[in-house]
Formats: structure tokens, sequence, C-alpha cells
């Protein structure tokens, strides 16, 4: 953040710098402090009203907006993974999955985190943040693999939790933002209530809004246009999920088809992989499991 003290923004002067006779911390100049002094600052009301605060071991900057209250919007700096280490190249995995074969020292992504591989076994998931003993997980403090990122944030002080935020490509995220892809250039413009991490598609996640996680995913073409209340997971169909508005979760499948228009007040689930689309159903229930034929253009309990 030192790198932008005292500069001016400007669509002329673009890097003029203010000289540091004018600077004020505080104003121009962010008050840098750990969060535990700044919460001595709150509770004996001796906050600046109007200056800028840089949490230095959080990475928030926020504003007081009266002697013992912060602002609850700011900005983070984060550590995200370079979008370049997302694309599967020479000893670079993209994110890990279970049918991976990796080699010894080949790096994957899991829980918003790098891995080296051990050894050339695959291993597990032992959950959405983190990898098995095959893998070692990569400091974010290497800046071969991570970078550093600014978002909008709205932070509750007192908690010190950040409850909302966004990128520059549009996205809006209010739970496991820690280990949400950031950096992946092909998730863009999606409102997720939990998250978007850990889906090795290969294609773009966008213009989903969804009251639940999208993760896990490995299915062969696009997520987008989504409306669902539920989550979409652990998909491996051979195209693309998009334009459903499901009150339940889109999980589980491997089709080998499309899933898309789809209002379903239930579970799309299981579907097998001799299937074609699934297409254009209105449903007041489940789309289940089933490894023949395919199901298509059908209204059930409409």
């Amino acid at each position: 953040m030192d790198a932008n003290i005292g500069t001016v923004p400007s669509p002329i002067f673009e890097s003029q710098k203010v000289p540091e006779s004018v600077m004020k911390e505080g104003i121009l100049k962010p008050r840098e402090m750990n969060y535990a002094d700044a919460a001595t600052l709150v509770s004996t009301s001796s906050l600046k009203v109007g200056n800028i605060y840089s949490l230095t071991d959080v990475g928030i900057s926020i504003m007081a907006v009266k002697p013992n209250k912060f602002s609850i919007c700011g900005v983070r700096e984060m550590r995200i993974v370079k979008n370049l280490y997302y694309t599967p190249a020479a000893g670079v995995l993209g994110v890990w999955k279970a049918t991976l074969t990796p080699a010894a020292t080949n790096v994957a992504i899991w829980g918003g985190k790098v891995w080296t591989n051990n050894a050339g076994a695959v291993g597990t998931a032992t959950s959405d943040e983190s990898l098995s003993a095959a893998w070692t997980v990569v400091a974010n403090t290497d800046n071969t693999y991570y970078e550093d990122k600014f978002f909008c944030v709205k932070y509750i002080f007192s908690t010190g939790v950040v409850v909302e935020q966004r990128d520059d490509r549009g996205n809006v995220v209010f739970s496991n933002i820690n280990i949400t892809d950031w950096g992946n250039i092909n998730i863009k413009r999606n409102y997720s209530t939990d998250g978007i991490f850990n889906n090795a598609n290969g294609f773009e996640i966008a213009d989903n809004s969804n009251f639940g996680a999208i993760k896990a995913n490995t299915n062969n073409g696009l997520i987008s246009r989504n409306s669902n209340v539920g989550i979409i997971s652990d998909n491996s169909c051979d195209d693309s999920i998009y334009n459903n508005s499901n009150i339940g979760s889109i999980q589980n499948m491997s089709n080998a088809g499309a899933v898309y228009n789809n209002s379903n007040n239930g579970y799309i689930q299981n579907i097998g992989v001799l299937n074609d689309n699934v297409s254009f159903n209105i449903n007041n229930g489940f789309i289940g499991t089933t490894t023949t034929g395919t199901i298509s253009d059908t209204t059930v309990n409409k």
C-alpha cells in the first residue's frame, strides 16, 4: 500500500506527486497501526473523525466516522493466487481434482491456496480449504504464485469479520471469502452468498445469482446465468450448466450434456453418464438418478 501514498489519481497526470510538506497522516496518508491499537482508540473515543486507519495486521483500511466508531465500508488488501496458475501447463495442474495424475513438485490450487505435490500421489481433499498429506501448502508470502489485490469490503470492526467482499470484475461474496478464487479471471459478475471456489471446469463462471456455494465442479463448460437457492457443486457433466432457476441444489451430475433452462423446486442430481441434455424442465420435485435416455423439455408436476 505504501507505493500509492502521496499519489493523486488524475486523468491527465496519472502519477502527480503530492509534496511531503502537505501530506497529512490520516487524510492523504492513512494512519498505520495494528488492530489492537485501533481497538484501544475506539474504547477511549480517541479516533479522529474523517481519518483513514490502515490496520496493517489484517489488511483493512477504514474511515473513522465517530470518535468511537469506524465505517462499515473499507478497502482490503489481500494476497491471492495469480490467474496464471488456474490454467494447466507444464508442472501446473490448475485447480485440484481427484482425477489428476500429478508428479512430485507439481502445483495445484485448492482452498484459495497453492499446494506442491510431495511424491506423485493425488491425495484427497480433507475440507474445502485443505488437501491431504500428499500435498504441502505454499505460503502466500511467495511472490511466484501470489500477488496483492485490493477489494471493497464491508468490515465489522468489533468482530474483525469481513461480511461482504467485491472485486473489479463484479463478483460479490458474503461467506467463504478467504477461499474464493479471486485470482481466476474467468469468474465474473457473480453474486454468491457462500463463495466460488475449487472449480476445475476451466471455463467461465459468470452472471450467477446463487444463495449457496459454487464449488468443486469439473464440468467441461460454462457455469453461468443460474439463479439458484442452493449449491452448485461436484458436477462433472460434459457441457454447460446455465439458465437454471432452482430452489434446491444442482450437484453430483455426470451427464454427457448440458443442464439448462430448468425451474425446479428441488434437486437435479446424480444424472448418469449415459444421459444427454437435461433441459427446459419445470419441476416441483426431483429429477433424480438415471443412467439411460434423455431428460428433455419435460414438464413435471407443473
